[in-house]
């Protein structure tokens, strides 16, 4: 499955994370966005030797960018049940 989504505890409280695989003539990203009443945030996540990483951070909260380790776990748990 390309598409998951993730219910996530953050400094905002309990969020969904919506991943969608897309392919690149650079490999595998994934899209990411999460989003309530109040804000939309999208962004890219690469693999880079295994280890999932933002593609960007100058646009993202604080919040988002301290959960980078757990979207990379889940990430890992999508690929390992895929």
């Amino acid at each position: 499955m390309s598409s998951f989504t993730k219910n996530i505890e953050t400094q905002k409280g309990g969020l969904t994370f919506y991943f969608n695989r897309i392919y690149t003539v650079n490999g595998v990203k994934y899209h990411v966005s999460v989003r309530n009443g109040r804000f939309t945030h999208y962004f890219m996540m690469e693999d880079g030797n295994e280890q999932w990483h933002f593609t960007d951070i100058t646009a993202l909260p604080d919040w988002i960018i301290i959960l980078e380790r757990k979207l990379e776990n889940v990430i890992h748990q999508h690929l390992q049940e895929g």
